[in-house]
C-alpha cells in the first residue's frame, strides 16, 4: 500500500500507518507474517503475474485462504478471493 501510495496509484484518506492501526483495532484487518509455507506455494502458481512481491502476497492468501484487495487484474486469475 505505502509503495502505491508513493507511486501515485493508491490515495487513501489516512496515511498508510494510520489505516493500517485502524483497522487491527477494529478486527477488519490481520497482520500476518511471512512463514516458510508461503515461499514454498510459490513454487505451485501459474506464471501469470511476474511481480515477485505480488506472488508472494498471492501464495500467502492462497496458504492463509485469505482474501486480498486489489485491482489488479492480474490477480484476480489466480485462486484467491479478490475484493474491490
Amino acid at each position: 500500500m505505502q509503495i502505491k501510495v508513493q507511486l501515485g496509484k493508491l490515495d487513501l484518506r489516512l496515511p498508510v500507518q494510520d489505516l493500517i492501526s485502524e483497522h487491527v483495532a477494529k478486527g477488519s484487518i490481520h497482520i500476518l507474517c511471512v512463514y516458510p509455507e508461503h515461499t514454498y506455494a510459490l513454487s505451485h502458481l501459474p506464471s501469470i503475474h511476474r511481480d515477485p512481491f505480488d506472488r508472494l502476497i498471492i501464495a500467502t492468501a492462497i496458504v492463509e485462504k485469505a482474501a486480498l484487495i486489489s485491482a489488479d487484474s492480474l490477480i484476480q486469475q489466480y485462486p484467491v478471493q479478490v475484493i474491490w
